[in-house]
C-alpha cells in the first residue's frame, strides 16, 4: 500500500470511528458488544473463506496492540469512574 493510500485509509478509518463512536454513545456495554460482534463476523464473511482466520487474527493482534492507548484515552476522560482500575500492567489485555 503506498503512504498516500495509507494516509487516505487512516483518515477514513478515524473518521468512521469518531461517527461510530457517537452512534454506539449510550447504549449499554452489552448490547455495544454484541453490535460490534455481529458487524465484525459480517465484515469476515465478506472475505473468501480461505483468508478468514488469517484476517481474524490480524484484527485481533490490530485490537491488542491499540488497547493501552484507548484505555489511556478512557482514562483520561473519565477519571472518576476508572479511578479504581489497577495499572493497564497488572491487568490481562
Amino acid at each position: 500500500m503506498s503512504k498516500d493510500r495509507a494516509r487516505k485509509s487512516a483518515t477514513e478509518s478515524m473518521a468512521l470511528t469518531e461517527e461510530l463512536s457517537r452512534v454506539l454513545a449510550g447504549h449499554r456495554s452489552e448490547v455495544i458488544g454484541a453490535a460490534l460482534a455481529d458487524v465484525l463476523s459480517k465484515w469476515i464473511a465478506g472475505h473468501n473463506p480461505v483468508i478468514r482466520e488469517p484476517l481474524l487474527a490480524i484484527h485481533i493482534s490490530f485490537v491488542r496492540e491499540h488497547l493501552p492507548i484507548s484505555d489511556a484515552l478512557i482514562r483520561a476522560a473519565s477519571p472518576e469512574e476508572t479511578s479504581n482500575w489497577p495499572p493497564i500492567s497488572e491487568r490481562a489485555t
